[in-house]
């Protein structure tokens, strides 16, 4: 038994270390078989959980969303879901000159280091910004465990919200990711900007 146990810890790391050295190689093993890592067809999306009011103290709604079997006691499922946690807060400021009766939406975009070796313990990211792996997060979110998630799992929590926009475009940077967030909930008119005024010219 004990033989066993450890030849299998072996082996993990062998292919922890390989995904890690030779990523495009470690990748090539499964899509030259058409499957996916985790063993899923390409076809196939991951199950999808949504737990709302995830952040009661600190913020007026929130939601954790789930990308794949979070069951970490399973080594088949070992490191094969993305989670998303997003969060709503209201900052009372002074509406521009020229929409009076206008609030405004802001986003913030942060990702734990578990996420990758870009982002620092801030949630920002440091180091390569060239690279286009990145999680998409709607509002002021963070993502808290990436499973290898790319672009397929995190949009649909943007499309939630923008009303199911163009999800093609990959911003290089998290600021871009902001700004494209920003722009996609803006000009889905998901929500009324005239509905965050509360007095005209002076707040909202």
């Amino acid at each position: 038994m004990t033989s066993v146990h450890y030849a299998q810890d072996g082996r993990e790391w062998i292919l922890d270390a390989y995904r890690a050295l030779e990523p495009k190689n470690y990748l090539g093993e499964f899509t030259s078989n058409n499957v996916r890592p985790d063993g899923r067809p390409f076809h196939t999306s991951r199950p999808i959980t949504i737990l709302t009011s995830f952040l009661q103290r600190n913020s007026y709604g929130s939601a954790m969303v789930t990308f794949g079997n979070d069951n970490a006691s399973n080594s088949n499922t070992t490191g094969s879901s993305t989670r998303v946690i997003a969060a709503c807060t209201l900052l009372v400021g002074h509406p521009g000159p020229s929409t009076p009766t206008h609030g405004d939406i802001d986003v913030s975009v942060s990702a734990s280091p578990l996420s990758g070796p870009r982002f620092d313990i801030g949630g920002r990211e440091s180091v390569d910004t060239a690279s286009p792996f990145y999680n998409y997060q709607s509002g002021k979110s963070t993502a808290s465990n990436d499973g290898g998630g790319i672009m397929n799992d995190s949009v649909p929590l943007t499309d939630a919200v923008a009303g199911g926009s163009d999800t093609q475009l990959q911003p290089t940077d998290t600021k871009e990711i902001e700004s494209w967030i920003r722009r996609t909930i803006r000009s889905s008119r998901f929500i009324d900007p005239t509905e965050l005024g509360i007095e005209p010219g002076k707040s909202a």
